[in-house]
């Protein structure tokens, strides 16, 4: 018997164009509609060389006799930083803002010439690990081996605002300023730069984890309201910024790292933490929800429909 002739599917050209498009219209839409969490919030942008031009203009003023005397001050409470010594920060703070206020005598101007000049020192040792604010600035993602975010602009924006924020008496109460009461101190330039790296940051480099720190409940609390701050300030910055959308994100990271403990990939945010806190989680989804749907009662898009149905499906659990 001779072998039976390999049976063949001459399918034209045409034919097999059109069974393509076939599948692809039935299976493309759904893939848009596989639940899906939001794992970032929407980028601000912001013009890095308006943030360079402003630092360039604060190098040019002049800097007072002390500033050799204040930069002492600064490296001690940068290595108190490091150290987390709560008490010794304090005393390092206070004894900062003295020497910083009896150098420029409370003026502004050379108060911006010694943070121009502390800055050039902080980005000038950003490849010595050795150096504190090098150390600080890494747990940040700010450091040489950062993220795609993490330019020179977003660096001196970040070290202006904590210089800043140093530099601001605290109350009796040891509480520090608002965050929008130091931003409207430094140059609406590094406003935005400062408010884009909150926004981009994930939660251990927005609260600047230790490398092995296992983050608790209260770690992600502090993230989400340090990025519930960050929304509103780039809604003014930006009009069109998609603030609902923002704070609809931050609600579920929240949830999720309240209720998913051990972590998991689809979580934005991993927690260790002995309580489950599921109450707040729970009330986050729902607030996240009520935001999803209020978004697609405007306007329906497949992104917003897939982070809808994921919280829907998240509070179907219970």
């Amino acid at each position: 018997m001779r072998p039976r002739e390999a049976l063949r599917y001459d399918v034209p050209p045409g034919v097999f164009a059109g069974i393509v498009a076939l599948l692809v219209a039935l299976f493309f839409p759904l893939s848009h509609r596989t639940p899906a969490w939001p794992t970032e919030l929407a980028h601000l942008t912001y013009d890095e060389r308006a943030v360079l031009d402003a630092h360039r203009r604060d190098l040019a003023r002049p800097a007072p006799a002390a500033e050799a005397e204040v930069m002492r001050a600064w490296a001690w409470w940068s290595r108190s930083a490091v150290a987390g010594d709560g008490a010794r920060l304090a005393d390092a703070r206070q004894r900062f803002q003295d020497v910083l206020g009896e150098a420029t005598g409370h003026a502004r101007e050379p108060a911006l010439a010694l943070r121009a000049r502390a800055t050039e020192r902080f980005l000038a040792a950003l490849g010595d690990r050795r150096a504190p604010l090098t150390e600080i600035a890494r747990r940040h993602g700010l450091g040489l081996d950062g993220p795609w975010y993490a330019t020179r602009a977003a660096r001196i924006a970040w070290f202006a605002m904590r210089w800043e924020r140093n530099a601001a008496r605290t109350a009796d109460d040891g509480r520090v300023e608002p965050l929008t009461d130091t931003l409207l101190r430094v140059d609406p330039a590094y406003q935005r730069a400062f408010v884009s790296w909150g926004l981009d940051a994930r939660c251990p480099a927005l609260i600047g984890a230790h490398d092995g720190w296992s983050l608790t409940a209260a770690h992600t609390r502090a993230c989400a309201a340090f990025r519930n701050e960050l929304v509103p300030l780039a809604r003014a910055a930006d009009p069109r910024y998609p603030d609902d959308e923002a704070s609809a994100a931050i609600d579920v990271m929240l949830a999720l790292g309240l209720r998913r403990p051990a972590g998991g990939d689809d979580a934005p945010v991993h927690v260790v933490d002995d309580a489950s806190n599921d109450g707040d989680a729970q009330a986050a989804l729902v607030r996240a929800r009520d935001r999803y749907a209020a978004m697609l009662e405007r306007a329906r898009t497949p992104r917003i429909e897939r982070h809808f149905m994921a919280v829907v499906a998240e509070l179907g659990r219970e």
